[in-house]
């Protein structure tokens, strides 16, 4: 499928989602709110998620203590994403006369990694649990 093939399809199916929103009378804010919104901010799932968030914030808390350093993958970055070649269009923003795009990789975080030299220790197998 080229480029122009996937384009109509797109606003194929834009159109007939746009069409079935006018024949059950209703809007696209009030379908996004039964189907996503509604879904996604409920009790069950808030709990969840702050269970998880406590659980993230232990782990990097007891690894920092134990000398091991988090790279974080970079979202935006000043620098065009070496790996997002294959995209029509990276979204981008500005701040503050800087132009920012969206990063798809991890080449950043393993080039920080690579030139800054970080001891790490080989787990011994009783240590990993290994016999």
């Amino acid at each position: 499928m080229n480029n122009r093939e996937k384009k109509d399809l797109i606003g194929n199916n834009l159109f007939r989602f746009q069409a079935a929103l006018k024949q059950s009378r209703t809007s696209l804010q009030k379908y996004l709110k039964k189907n996503y919104y509604e879904k996604w901010m409920n009790d069950h799932l808030l709990s969840a998620l702050s269970i998880r968030t406590t659980l993230v914030n232990s782990m990097h808390h007891f690894l920092g203590r134990e000398g091991l350093l988090n790279l974080e993958k970079l979202q935006l970055s000043p620098f065009i994403d070496p790996l997002a070649h294959y995209m029509e269009h990276v979204p981008a923003i500005s701040y503050k006369g800087q132009l920012y795009v969206t990063t798809h990789s991890m080449i950043y975080a393993k080039f920080l990694a690579c030139h800054n030299p970080i001891k790490v220790q080989e787990p011994t197998r009783e240590a990993s649990g290994i016999s």
